[in-house]
């Protein structure tokens, strides 16, 4: 229960950023795209740059439950110094997902709250030069497209892109005109 407590008392502060390995995954696009309206933003991890990008880890989909979910494995995790503890809680429930979702290749970055944020989400600014592509979903509409466009000229390495889903149910991509 104290554990519980404490895991509330945490989530509010906490930050999750969730990635695909690809822009061309269905059930991603539906989970997460507005069910085929929304887009898909692509980076690049600039050395030079320092790019935030370079954090994000794999997320891991065991075949075995993790020691949070049998007694032997908190009996383990109690065991461990504190911050390890911690660690190894904050790590299972972070980067780890039943098999099956693993379907999804999913990458995290994970991060907190900054002193001035308000919400439950906050907005970091990248370098214009990470963006590298922008994937307009096969249902959005004409103004968001638009308005998508007209905020893709701002990004100098940016290639913006069609997405439409083929007879034989393939995402087909067409460089945007």
């Amino acid at each position: 229960d104290e554990l519980r407590a404490m895991w509330r008392m945490f989530i509010p502060d906490f930050r999750i950023l969730c990635l695909a390995e690809s822009p061309s995954h269905e059930a991603m696009w539906c989970h997460y795209g507005s069910q085929y309206t929304g887009a898909v933003f692509e980076f690049r991890c600039i050395e030079k740059l320092d790019s935030a990008w370079f954090m994000a880890k794999p997320v891991k989909y065991p075949a075995m439950e993790p020691d949070v979910y049998t007694a032997e494995g908190w009996a383990r995790i109690l065991t461990m110094p504190h911050e390890k503890a911690v660690r190894t809680i904050l790590d299972i429930s972070t980067y780890t997902e039943s098999q099956d979702w693993s379907y999804e290749k999913e990458w995290r970055i994970t991060s907190f709250k900054r002193p001035n944020d308000t919400g439950n989400f906050t907005d970091y600014k990248f370098h214009p030069e990470e963006l590298a592509a922008i994937y307009l979903g096969p249902m959005i509409t004409s103004e968001d497209s638009d308005k998508l466009c007209k905020l893709a000229q701002k990004y100098p390495k940016v290639s913006v892109w069609n997405v439409a889903i083929g007879m034989d149910r393939e995402f087909k991509f067409k460089k945007h005109s």
